[in-house]
């Protein structure tokens, strides 16, 4: 009885193991244990809880560094935290291994969209968009990159016009068409970039009504009824895609 119950024992302390360390039942590759690691980091990193998120993935890097998804996620998990150069640091390297690297150039091009780098969010969305043709919305934040840091009416008509044309359905169609209509009307100007003025407010206002205010015309005699008629651009800058 004693041989029996000590076997007993042995089997179910080894069945233990082999639930608890599954690598030594089945002789874990690398291949499996960065797939492991890295699911664990997503499940961490969809609840928000980057730290430990970011932890995985370095175990991941450790074993194989050129991971594109773990490089990738990193620089999320930084884009998220509001640090702008550790998360463009762990994009690009994810962008040099990566096999289709357009989601990376399209992080880069927002890293550089919040630094207020424009010329640097141009030449990455424009990487994206030639990498990947199936992504639209970099042609939406080229036109937003021309409007908000460039003030460039030109460039935001012709990159939101194609958007529009690719993207027929868009949700966010009938406010950007809206824009479109009030860049394309010579009388409107837009704020420069140090003007007291919003972009926000001018769109809403309208280039006339602009121009009263920085006259010092009363809301009432300038702007509010221009407001009323062109309210329907409200909340189209807070979709920046950052």
């Amino acid at each position: 009885m004693k041989l029996t119950s000590d076997i007993c024992h042995k089997v179910k302390t080894l069945f233990l193991l082999m639930l608890l360390f599954p690598a030594l039942a089945f002789g874990e590759t690398d291949l499996d244990k960065v797939d492991r690691l890295y699911n664990k980091a997503e499940k961490y990193y969809s609840t928000k809880k980057f730290e430990i998120s970011s932890k995985f993935l370095l175990r991941v890097l450790e074993i194989q560094p050129d991971h594109s998804r773990s490089l990738s996620l990193l620089g999320d998990i930084y884009l998220q935290r509001e640090k702008y150069d550790q998360a463009e640091s762990y994009f690009l390297q994810a962008s040099e291994v990566s096999d289709k690297p357009a989601k990376e150039f399209f992080r880069l091009g927002q890293v550089q969209t919040l630094k207020k780098n424009a010329e640097k969010a141009q030449e990455y969305f424009g990487k994206c968009y030639k990498s990947d043709a199936q992504m639209k919305k970099c042609l939406f934040q080229r036109g937003y990159v021309a409007l908000t840091l460039e003030r460039d009416k030109a460039r935001t008509i012709e990159f939101w016009e194609k958007f529009l044309k690719e993207t027929p359905l868009d949700r966010q169609y009938d406010k950007i068409k809206q824009v479109l209509t009030l860049l394309k009307d010579p009388g409107f100007e837009l704020p420069p970039l140090d003007s007291e003025i919003s972009l926000e407010e001018a769109l809403m206002l309208g280039g006339k009504s602009v121009k009263a205010q920085e006259a010092g015309t009363t809301d009432i005699e300038a702007g509010n009824e221009k407001a009323k008629t062109n309210n329907q651009t409200e909340g189209l800058l807070d979709d920046g895609g950052i």
